[in-house]
């Protein structure tokens, strides 16, 4: 390469659902590359009034777009448009909800349901951890 010479470096980042564990058994949280995201107050005002436990909402994995640029949260900050059942068993997804990215001050939920897990990965990160006084 010469100075002035360009590289473009393209990395894909499907989303993924991550399993989730102990008190989040039975549901997954949202994440794309090494971004979490959760659902807010502040995009979600009117779902929220109607239906208070956004976790646990069922999500549609195959509603979810690539992410848009909202700067609401954060300047080049991202969201995530889906659709959802207020709960499992209530026919075709009804709810539009906004995904934020976790930076969100008014985030909440961050695990939800889905309606088939086959399709979630375990978290690379809850492998064995030492804890101090082991």
């Amino acid at each position: 390469m010469e100075t002035g010479d360009w590289l473009t470096l393209e990395m894909p980042m499907p989303w993924r659902l991550v399993r989730g564990h102990k008190m989040q058994e039975g549901r997954v949280a949202l994440t794309r590359g090494s971004v979490l995201y959760c659902i807010g107050t502040a995009g979600n005002g009117g779902l929220i009034r109607k239906h208070p436990e956004p976790g646990d909402h069922v999500l549609d994995p195959e509603s979810l777009g690539e992410p848009v640029a909202d700067d609401s949260i954060r300047p080049n900050g991202l969201k995530a448009l889906a659709r959802a059942w207020p709960r499992e068993g209530q026919g075709s997804p009804e709810l539009g909800i906004v995904f934020t990215e976790f930076v969100d001050p008014t985030g909440g939920a961050t695990y939800f349901r889905v309606p088939d897990r086959s399709d979630t990965v375990e978290d690379e990160l809850t492998g064995e951890v030492l804890t101090i006084g082991q």
